[in-house]
């Protein structure tokens, strides 16, 4: 049964620390941090039906409206709560390279039918199979979300089911990382859960630090105003990561130093 209602609570908890642990999940190329926003356009090299042009158009105009929304809440100076708690149904990837299509099935099983893992690592979603690995990007050209796999995986499965995007995701790959920290408190505080892809880099504490090449989690909420932000863990059990809980908390600090391209929000 899906939730008819999102529960706000407040659960403090400290931030945890692990060390040693080998990466396992997909690699990505590397995109140095800062490149231009994507714009939301069709890519010329991929053959399109009315339905594909009638997708992007039902999407850009939800995604302009949410970027609108936000902007005129930063200028309201509005205020969030002091914490957020959509408390997800935790997901296992199925092998050593589904972490992102395990991190959709998370968030999109939040309020709607979810499709299996497999389902969505097809080609008209996430692309993992093909991929072998569900990057941050891909593609030739950082001009249209349809080669930010995730947040076009999990918008196009929204359409395909019920013929809009419920939440429409977006991608913000520019900026300083207090804006990224913004936007995720924002679409939490909406309801919808967050996934987020980075590799661990120095000063980062918690679990987040052992995935040295790039790694799909869902973000399901924070505490303590945005302070500490509660993770839900793909890998969480599968061989080589008996010990990684299902769910644990990061600093913000941590948040902010794991993220290494961008967020999907």
């Amino acid at each position: 049964m899906k939730k008819c209602f999102k529960r706000i609570t407040a659960i403090i908890m400290a931030d945890v620390m692990v060390s040693n642990v080998a990466f396992f999940a997909s690699a990505d190329e590397y995109h140095p941090y800062g490149v231009p926003d994507c714009e939301i356009v069709q890519p010329d090299d991929v053959p399109f039906t009315v339905s594909d042009t009638n997708f992007y158009n039902s999407m850009k105009t939800e995604i302009e409206r949410k970027e609108a929304a936000y902007e005129a809440k930063k200028r309201m100076r509005w205020s969030l709560p002091t914490s957020v708690d959509l408390e997800l149904t935790h997901e296992q990837q199925i092998n050593y390279y589904y972490c992102g299509p395990a991190t959709a099935v998370m968030i999109l099983n939040d309020f709607m039918e979810a499709p299996t893992q497999s389902v969505i690592a097809g080609n008209d979603y996430l692309r993992t199979t093909a991929d072998n690995g569900t990057p941050w990007y891909s593609g030739s050209t950082q001009t249209s979300l349809y080669y930010f796999n995730m947040g076009y995986g999990l918008n196009k499965w929204q359409y395909d089911q019920t013929g809009r995007t419920a939440f429409s995701y977006t991608v913000c790959n520019s900026g300083d990382k207090e804006e990224y920290i913004d936007k995720i408190m924002d679409t939490l505080s909406n309801g919808y859960a967050i996934p987020l892809n980075g590799r661990s880099r120095s000063g980062v504490n918690g679990y987040l630090i052992n995935y040295q090449e790039g790694h799909w989690v869902a973000v399901e909420g924070y505490t303590n105003s945005g302070s500490y932000f509660k993770i839900v863990d793909p890998a969480a059990g599968i061989p080589g990561f008996e010990n990684v809980p299902q769910k644990y908390t990061a600093s913000k600090s941590s948040v902010q130093n794991y993220i290494s391209y961008g967020i999907i929000w």
